[in-house]
């Protein structure tokens, strides 16, 4: 082995024994983050949602269906209400005489019609679960698409809890709307906004250096048994955490106004998990540059931190998200997100090199109570969800399926 040999695997030894303290220390700052939120909060709560409030409402929210009109709709399409006075017709006759003629018409035809009463959706009901109606033309026929568990955090609404006549289903059902706008209200005021911090951060600058013999027949390839790669310590940077971006689940409620559609309503399970996602970021208003400086995941299941990948030799991104977590470039976030505005104009660049002291970022009480109060307002709710539970319990207990 040459001098050179010698040196680099040194260097190497000495680099990754840094990551690795840096990798133990880290994990030990998280724990107590991760069991306080893994330990207190509901892994899905829009499908234990869904869940529990279909099981106490039994094989039918109401005896006999009730509908209410969809306000949102008829605002939408107020045309037809004047077309319908019009024609001395009543708004359901009129709809009906022209789904008929729509109904009639040839497939090019229907394509360049602009009507709109196309399975008009005018109605929010109640009847075996909470649902839209719609007439189909044929006579006064109505159908109606219920939506599944998985779907009923969604698309609740108000109108579906007047439709409830039993006065224990009803304040059932009030409640967990309340809860459901609550939560969701909650969930936007905390993700995808920037909490400004001020964190001083050490960054370890590291090079990737590989080496091969000349003289080899597979140099370049994966089957160059002969190639090394070492990993260097260039020097060790300060910089400061200016900002943190925190990003959650964020819950699409029904507005009452888009068409439903019924392979999306209809479905029974959903995949909306727990989460929270910490970016460290580096905003200089000067340079107008945005540098990413790593990231912290929680979930039920598992967490991870930009540090887990510091010493792997492939992993060249300073991002490290959980599964679950869509892995979206900073940029596309800032550009969808109303409050970012402002930083549309700047650029995002990559982080400087390895957070090599993330311990004491968990640590800094700045941090600490941007963590928190995302991990309390998690652990509350899913209190706040069992809570109920128990208060609706003799519902549950009557109607459900045992």
């Amino acid at each position: 082995m040459s001098k050179h040999d010698d040196y680099l695997k040194q260097e190497s030894k000495i680099c990754e024994d840094m990551i690795s303290v840096a990798q133990f220390k880290t994990d030990e700052a998280l724990m107590p983050y991760v069991e306080t939120f893994q330990r207190n909060t509901l892994n899905d709560i829009s499908q234990n949602f869904g869940d529990f409030l279909y099981a106490a409402m039994g094989d039918r929210v109401t005896g006999q269906r009730s509908s209410v009109i969809n306000q949102k709709v008829l605002e939408a399409n107020s045309d037809l209400v004047a077309k319908a006075k019009e024609a001395n017709l009543g708004l359901e006759e009129y709809i009906t005489q022209e789904l008929k003629r729509y109904n009639k018409m040839d497939k090019w035809e229907k394509r360049y019609c602009r009507l709109g009463v196309a399975e008009l959706q005018l109605w929010i009901t109640a009847g075996r679960k909470f649902g839209v109606s719609y007439l189909t033309g044929d006579g006064s026929r109505t159908h109606t698409i219920y939506f599944g568990e998985g779907e009923c955090f969604k698309y609740l609404t108000q109108e579906h809890v007047d439709c409830v006549k039993n006065k224990e289903k009803k304040a059932c059902v009030q409640a967990f709307l309340n809860y459901r706008d609550d939560f969701v209200n909650g969930v936007r005021n905390m993700t995808e906004n920037l909490e400004e911090v001020n964190i001083p951060v050490k960054m370890g600058i590291i090079s990737c250096i590989t080496k091969s013999p000349k003289i080899n027949e597979n140099a370049n390839s994966y089957r160059d048994e002969y190639m090394k790669t070492y990993q260097i310590m260039d020097g060790i940077v300060d910089m400061n955490i200016t900002h943190v971006m925190t990003i959650m689940h964020n819950y699409e409620v029904w507005d009452k106004y888009r068409k439903v559609h019924s392979y999306d309503a209809k479905q029974t399970e959903t995949n909306n998990p727990s989460y929270i996602s910490l970016v460290f970021l580096n905003i200089d208003d000067t340079k107008k540059t945005i540098a990413t400086l790593g990231n912290v995941d929680i979930s039920i299941l598992k967490y991870k931190t930009s540090m887990m990948s510091a010493d792997a030799v492939n992993s060249r991104n300073c991002i490290q998200h959980i599964d679950c977590i869509p892995d979206r470039p900073l940029a596309h976030i800032i550009s969808t997100t109303p409050s970012l505005q402002r930083l549309g104009e700047y650029k995002t660049i990559h982080g400087v090199g390895v957070m090599l002291d993330m311990d004491s970022v968990l640590q800094n009480d700045q941090m600490k109570n941007v963590i928190e109060s995302r991990i309390s307002f998690y652990n509350g709710m899913s209190a706040r969800l069992q809570d109920m539970k128990y208060a609706h319990a003799s519902l549950y207990f009557v109607n459900a399926d045992m």
